[in-house]
């Protein structure tokens, strides 16, 4: 029997992560899932979810034709699936390794390796919380798999004003992400951002998201973009930190996919460990230009200690050194 490989890669929003998937669902013999822990992968959809391709929407992502399509060719069942409420994964499981999360994980893994691959990826933006959970349960149900772990990173700065363009044009999802998850837990949110959300505690991630968006065209409307925009970078700051000092850092692999060689590196790494080989000529790594969003890099800087030091009073970040890597540069 051919030796089973699992890839994970973990990140956040905007860090080249689509570009890194489409590269690896198009090599032989393997079968790469996007966004395992998606909002609108649950039992009460009908249908995968809208949109299918990345010409539907103003995404920046390279050219996708459907999202779904390794759920599909799977017949991945969504009644299956783990999430019994849509968005739980993004709000009130999103810093926790659940029972739903690893029964979702185990159907999309036996689902890929039952068509006859060898080699399954999970592609995340919503795992960095529990990504040690989710390697110590793979070595529980999948010990004879080689599995690997992988971080993209991105400079945080660049990352957050990469949310703010789409963030003032209209496109406020990728914050709230961040924002949402905390309302869930039991964090003096005036005191950390500034911003008491708990009413959003017993609101279906949906729902948030909708009073989100007209709290975000309201302040627009009414020239208060300073202080939203303030408000989404501590979001940002205080969730990202949250979940990084949750786990010692243990990758096998990071890479800086701001760095011109990213792709190359990746995958001449993925060849001696996996030997899968992807062409990386065509990717350009992300510009460094940062928008004029009425908070400069110093004002960033400053909220990213004000941020650790509140968190780490507290007593909310168990490894500070996964939290360092990650803002080297930033934090003081």
């Amino acid at each position: 029997m051919a030796k089973q490989h699992i890839l994970c890669l973990h990140s956040f929003w905007r860090t080249a992560s689509t570009y890194f998937w489409e590269k690896l669902r198009s090599a032989p013999d393997c079968v790469a899932f996007y966004e395992p822990f998606h909002e609108c992968l649950n039992q009460a959809a009908v249908h995968l979810p809208d949109p299918r391709g990345s010409q539907e929407w103003n995404s920046g992502h390279p050219l996708v034709a459907d999202y779904w399509e390794e759920y599909r060719q799977c017949r991945v069942d969504l009644a299956d699936i783990g999430q019994k409420y849509p968005g739980q994964f993004n709000k009130q499981d999103y810093f926790k390794f659940t029972t739903s999360k690893k029964e979702q994980i185990d159907y999309l893994l036996n689902a890929a390796f039952g068509s006859g691959s060898t080699m399954a990826c999970l592609c995340f933006t919503r795992s960095l919380g529990s990504s040690l959970a989710l390697r110590h349960h793979l070595q529980d149900d999948y010990p004879d798999a080689n599995q690997i772990h992988v971080l993209l990173k991105r400079d945080p700065w660049n990352q957050f004003s990469s949310y703010m363009r789409f963030f003032l044009r209209g496109q406020y999802a990728f914050i709230w992400y961040f924002l949402i998850p905390l309302s869930s837990t039991n964090i003096s949110l005036d005191e950390l951002i500034g911003c008491d959300i708990s009413s959003h505690r017993e609101l279906s991630f949906f729902d948030s998201l909708k009073r989100l968006n007209a709290t975000a065209q309201h302040a627009f409307s009414n020239g208060r973009e300073a202080q939203l925009i303030m408000l989404c970078a501590k979001a940002f700051i205080a969730t990202s930190m949250l979940q990084l000092g949750a786990e010692l850092a243990h990758w096998d692999h990071i890479i800086d996919t701001s760095q011109p060689s990213a792709a190359q590196l990746f995958s001449e790494y993925l060849q001696t460990h996996t030997m899968i080989d992807f062409e990386t000529h065509d990717y350009k790594p992300f510009s460094q230009k940062v928008l004029d969003i009425a908070l400069s890099k110093a004002k960033f800087a400053n909220l990213v200690n004000l941020i650790f030091r509140r968190l780490d009073d507290a007593g909310l970040i168990t490894h500070k050194t996964t939290v360092q890597h990650y803002y080297a540069g930033y934090l003081a």
